[in-house]
């Protein structure tokens, strides 16, 4: 219980501070002569008024000079928020008063606004200036007031709701509402000055009343509610920067607010003292909706409450507030940065200072423990002092496990890990190891690092390197640079520690050596630490090559130590050399092998391979192969002829031979060449040339007497020739040629006509025919209408699908209660077609159909639309020709067939869709690289069938029919190496038959037929480049006979199966099967 005592000083009826308004006999006595006075006011008609007076009962606004006038807002008692009375003062508006309840009038609802630069002076700082009304009045200071502001004023009555806004300055007090009862008004002061705030003053009751206020000063005391009767709920609600002059008392809870920003330097709230009220346990601090505070994560303190004396009975969330604090939150979180990790406990607290005078807010990260990862030797992870607290961690929270260095061969002396590390103590130190490897010229070095994490410096973290051990070499991938090994390091290499494997062995001289890595340090290799197949060892038969000359023989190489063991190095011993073979070598570069290391004593010369890369370069004389020492004996001169073939340029082979002849002299080997000629010219893919020449003789070689074959030769840069063209092929050939070959050249993919090279005085030329009739297409653009055929040949495969799917449908058996049915069928086959050559065709077939089936008196008509697909591959056959490809068709269309009761049919289906076809070689060129392209065309097709089925006895039927089918493929056009045409391709095919079907049981049929069908058309044609291809044709007669079964899976079942294959025979021969379901509903 809080007991305060009050005075009432002399004139305590009109001073800024209310603890003394009505207190005390001089209060009685002014009251009496307040109400003595106000009387003989009204017994004489109002002649006390000294002022102007002015009662309004409509909006109003005042932007002149008024400043001895009084406004009364004549308006309605009850009226809500906004239904009363608007009063307004603009800037340079001047006015005494503003009352929306005095012995005038009474109202509610009004809404009295002071403008920035408006003026409301009651004359002094105790006087009333303005009184919104009794209730629910919305009352805005922007500009200056002086004296009381009343959002709502009812003595002996209810004050509630009223909402007063300071941005300005207020002299006296502001206060939400004042009677016997003040509840829930809100008094708000943001960035205003004024002289005190009082939520509600309630002679009774003061309850739930709230008061806002950012960035306010306030001159004297803040009151939740005024009179200590019944006064609770109160609410202060701050952000910014505030100053209270007096008190802050009678209060429920002090609410930061939600735009609260977080301020390390200045209080939310400061004032001289603060009482909670003596019906409150506590004054709360309710931070729920301050979002700056909970969602900080950095480290500081903020003060929220400060005060000129000592603090006491505050609470939040229930518990009291102490020094040691009430916490807010604690979350577990971690950062990681530079390869540190930081675990820490980021904690929110609310305490008292140590003075007593202040309640902070304070943010800590509490450290649980430091992780070292992957770091950089050299650089740290530097902390800002006070980010983090150590308090409490030892080694035992610093984990090392997975601590290494992405730089280890960088770690030398002492480096740091951590740093400002705040309350972090010293400690002992951690020691540290780490494997590593490091790659060099291709080589690679396994090493150990040996260090320590140092804690014997306060807030920091470090590390000491102490050295690094080569453990292992890996000279896999070695490129053959030398490289030393990186300073300081020390030897910790073993047995079998370097592999000496997977690496090109560098070219040296026998009896010498050539270093891989080197040391400072003797003894740091040694023999027992190589493995491998590469070490050191002598070699029963060695080999090497060089400029194309292979030395064979015995010597010891590989990878060993220097004597002294500051080198890993690759030796080569003496070779005692048997063999030297003459390879593919360049004329005019040598290989030298003329140390003392060779020993050639031995030596025999294999020339046997011997060839030139460059035979165009040479011309009669002498060039070395191989400079040795005085170890080779002589060998007298050998004939040895090099032939060769060579491209001079793109579409032309020219093979030839040197003559010439090898031997030993003077320590080496020699070879000297008498003649240059060529042998043959071949020509191939080559661009027409209607002036210059294809090619000039190279100038070291003779073409007398060579052979030329222009039997494959194909112009590539034209579409066609005219008759009685010539070109130069070689210019410059010389007198004579040999025998000349080939009478056609080609074009393209295309076409193709006679022609033949001859010599004209030097050079060589070539010579269209002089008859045009001569040009003629390419026998292989008789693959693209074969091509077509297969497409054709698909959609006839598709013919007995669409059939199946129209007696599949109409079968008494497959039809459902409701008359409906869905049939689904798919099969394959391998066919071979005769076109005039050959096609061999594997397909597969399907076809998707929803039936339905009318039942009458003397006979039945069932109708459906269905869906089909077909796809396959093939391949052609023309002479000694293959092309493949593939093809596939996808369509739909509609069937139907209408049968009597006597068994005769009648049937028949339309379709369409589209087929694609894509072929993969069935055109080439000259040098047989292969064209590829793709086609897509529409197909239409019908069939229709007449038939009887004849019921021989109860369980067989014999179906006797005639059935024609007629399909349309759509004409093309494409590119490959010239431009085709294809035309449409049509297909009409009678085909007449008998089946023959045996009733097993209700569940069981089995069938078998025979048929002949011919095809009347089923020809392909087109042109290539405007010039007619040969055609295609598949009409002929061919054998069809097939069997079956159909069944259900039971009795009860819907679905009946159709198990079936077909053969063929005469223009088409070969297999097909499927197999069929009718879903019936």
């Amino acid at each position: 219980m809080e007991t305060r005592k009050y005075s009432s000083p002399l004139g305590g009826d009109i001073s800024l501070n209310k603890d003394t308004k009505g207190r005390g006999w001089k209060g009685l006595k002014g009251q009496m002569a307040l109400a003595l006075a106000v009387s003989l006011w009204m017994a004489t008609g109002g002649v006390a008024w000294a002022d102007e007076h002015e009662t309004v009962s409509a909006d109003k606004t005042v932007n002149t000079n008024e400043s001895e006038k009084n406004y009364s807002l004549d308006g309605n008692s009850g009226a809500d928020k906004g239904e009363g009375i608007t009063f307004t003062v603009e800037s340079g508006g001047k006015v005494k008063t503003i009352k929306g309840n005095d012995v005038y009038v009474t109202s509610s609802g009004n809404t009295v606004t002071v403008k920035s630069g408006g003026e409301v002076n009651a004359g002094s700082t105790g006087s009333d200036a303005i009184i919104g009304g009794i209730s629910n009045n919305e009352v805005t200071v922007e500009g200056t007031v002086t004296g009381r502001v009343y959002g709502g004023q009812n003595t002996g009555g209810v004050s509630t709701n009223n909402h007063v806004v300071v941005t300005g300055t207020v002299s006296g007090a502001v206060i939400g509402g004042d009677g016997a009862t003040a509840t829930n008004n809100t008094v708000e002061v943001i960035g205003g000055h004024v002289g005190g705030v009082w939520g509600g003053d309630g002679d009774n009751t003061t309850n739930n009343n709230t008061v806002i206020l950012k960035n306010a000063t306030v001159d004297g005391n803040v009151y939740g509610g005024f009179k200590e009767l019944d006064v609770t709920g109160n609410t202060l609600i701050v952000s910014g920067i505030n100053t209270v002059g007096g008190y802050v008392e009678r209060l429920k809870t002090i609410k930061l607010a939600s735009d609260l920003a977080w301020d390390s330097t200045n209080a939310v709230l400061t004032a001289a003292r603060y009482y909670k009220g003596s019906l409150e346990s506590s004054i709360a601090i309710d931070i729920s909706e301050a979002s700056a505070l909970k969602n900080r994560t950095e480290s500081g303190t903020m003060t929220l409450i400060k005060s000129n004396g000592s603090l006491a009975n505050f609470s939040l969330s229930g518990t009291a507030i102490t020094t040691g604090g009430v916490t807010v939150q604690s979350t577990a979180k971690s950062s990681e940065a530079n390869g540190v990790t930081i675990g820490y406990n980021n904690t929110h607290t609310v305490n008292y200072d140590a003075t007593n005078k202040a309640i902070n807010y304070t943010v800590a990260n509490m450290v649980t423990g430091v992780t070292l990862g992957t770091m950089t030797f050299g650089t740290p992870r530097a902390l800002t002092a006070g980010d983090f607290d150590f308090t409490g961690v030892t080694n035992a929270n610093i984990n090392t496990t997975n601590f290494k260095f992405n730089n280890p061969e960088s770690a030398t002396g002492t480096t740091t890990l951590l740093t400002n590390a705040t309350n972090l103590v010293a400690g002992t130190n951690i020691a540290h190891t780490q494997n590593f490897t490091k790659a060099v010229n291709g080589a690679t070095l396994s090493a150990t690092l040996s260090g320590k994490v140092i804690r014997t410096t306060a807030g920091q973290i470090g590390y000491t390197a102490i050295g690094t051990a080569l453990t292992g070499v890996n000279l896999a991938g070695w490129n053959g640079t030398a490289s030393s090994v990186p300073a300081g390091w020390t030897s910790g290499l073993t047995a079998n520690s370097i592999t000496a494997a997977g690496f090109t062995a560098p070219t040296i001289d026998a009896g010498t050596s050539t270093n891989i890595f080197t040391t400072d340090t003797g003894s740091f290799f040694k023999d027992n630490q190589i493995t491998g197949a590469m070490k050191y060892a002598e070699q029963a038969a060695s080999s090497d090559t060089v400029n194309g000359v292979t030395l064979t023989g015995a010597e010891s190489k590989g990878v060993k130590a220097s004597d002294d063991g500051k080198s890993l190095i690759y030796a080569r011993s003496n070779f005692n050399v048997n063999s030297i073979s003459l390879g593919n070598m360049t004329w005019g570069t040598a290989r030298t092998a003329s140390g003392t290391g060779y020993d050639y004593t031995n030596a025999v010369i294999d020339a046997s391979s011997l060839s030139f890369t460059n035979p165009e370069s040479i011309t009669p004389g002498t060039t070395t192969l191989l400079t040795a020492n005085n170890t080779l004996a002589d060998v007298a001169e050998t004939t040895k002829n090099v032939s060769y073939g060579f491209s001079p340029v793109d579409g032309v082979t020219v093979n030839g031979r040197i003559n010439g002849s090898y031997k030993t002299e003077s320590n080496a080997i020699t070879y000297t060449a008498t003649a240059n000629n060529a042998t043959k010219l071949t020509f191939g893919n080559v661009a027409w040339k209607d002036t210059g020449a294809l090619m000039t003789r190279p100038s070291n070689i003779t073409f007398n007497g060579a052979a030329v074959d222009t039997s494959n030769i194909n112009f590539t840069n034209i579409k066609e020739l005219e008759a009685n063209k010539t070109m130069t092929l070689v210019s410059n050939f010389g007198d004579t040629v040999g025998t000349i070959t080939g009478t056609k050249y080609k074009v393209g993919s295309t076409l193709q006509g006679e022609g033949k090279a001859s010599l004209e005085g030097s050079n060589l030329i070539f010579t269209t025919d002089t008859r045009a009739e001569k040009m003629t297409v390419q026998e292989q653009t008789h693959n693209t209408v074969m091509g077509a055929e297969v497409g054709m040949a698909a959609l006839s495969a598709g013919n007995d699908f669409v059939g199946a799917a129209t007696e599949g449908l109409a079968m008494a058996g497959n039809t459902g209660t409701d008359g409906m049915a869905t049939y689904a069928n798919m099969g394959g086959g391998s066919m071979n077609v005769e076109t005039g050559s050959h096609v061999k065709t594997h397909t597969w077939n399907a076809i998707l159909a929803l039936g339905h089936k009318n039942e009458k008196k003397l006979s039945t008509t069932e109708y459906g639309a269905f869906f089909e697909y077909g796809t396959g591959n093939y391949s052609t056959f023309n002479g000694d020709e293959r092309g493949d490809g593939s093809t596939r068709y996808t369509g739909g269309g509609i069937l139907g067939k209408w049968q009597k009761n006597n068994g005769f049919y009648v049937e028949g289906s339309l379709r369409a869709g589209s087929i694609h076809d894509d072929a993969n070689n069935v055109l080439r060129d000259a040098n047989g690289n292969p064209y590829s392209y793709t086609t897509d065309a529409t197909y239409w097709g019908a069939h229709i069938g007449v038939g009887r089925e004849i019921k021989l006895n109860k369980t067989d039927i014999l179906d006797l029919y005639a059935k024609y089918f007629y399909n349309h493929r759509g004409s093309v056009s494409f590119d490959a190496g010239g431009h085709y045409d294809l035309g449409a391709v049509e297909s009409s095919v009678l085909r007449v038959g008998t089946r023959y079907t045996v009733k097993q049981n209700d569940n069981i049929n089995y069938y078998g037929g025979l048929a002949v069908e011919h095809e009347f058309c089923g020809r392909a044609s087109g042109f290539a480049d405007g010039v007619a291809i040969r055609g295609a044709d598949i009409s002929g007669t061919s054998v069809r006979g097939e069997i079956g079964a159909k069944f259900k899976p039971d009795e009860k079942s819907n679905v009946t199966l159709d198990l079936n294959l077909s053969g063929f025979a005469g223009k088409k021969q070969g297999l097909t099967g499927g197999l069929s379901a009718v879903f019936h509903f």
